[in-house]
C-alpha cells in the first residue's frame, strides 16, 4: 500500500486527481492557531484508515512549491 516515487511523480502531472480544496483548507488551518489541531485530527483519521500519516495526492505540496516560485517571483521583481 506504499507509493513509489513514480506513482507519486504521476499523480503529481494529472491535475485531476489532487483534491485541492482540501489542500487550500489544510494551509489555511495551519495559519490559524486556534484550527491547527484539525490538520492534525484530519492525519490522525487518515492514519485509522489508511494505516499511514502520508497524503495520497500530491496536491499539499504542489500548491506550496506554486506558492514559494510566485513568492520568490515577487521578492526578485521588487527588489531588481
Amino acid at each position: 500500500s506504499r507509493m513509489t516515487p513514480s506513482q507519486y511523480m504521476s499523480r503529481l502531472s494529472d491535475i485531476s486527481q489532487m483534491d485541492i480544496q482540501s489542500a487550500f483548507d489544510q494551509m489555511k488551518s495551519l495559519l490559524h492557531p486556534a484550527r491547527s489541531h484539525q490538520v492534525f485530527k484530519l492525519s490522525y483519521y487518515r492514519k485509522q484508515t489508511k494505516g499511514h500519516y502520508a497524503r495520497d495526492d500530491p496536491a499539499f505540496v504542489t500548491l506550496q512549491i506554486s506558492f514559494l516560485v510566485l513568492t520568490s517571483v515577487a521578492y526578485s521583481i521588487a527588489f531588481n
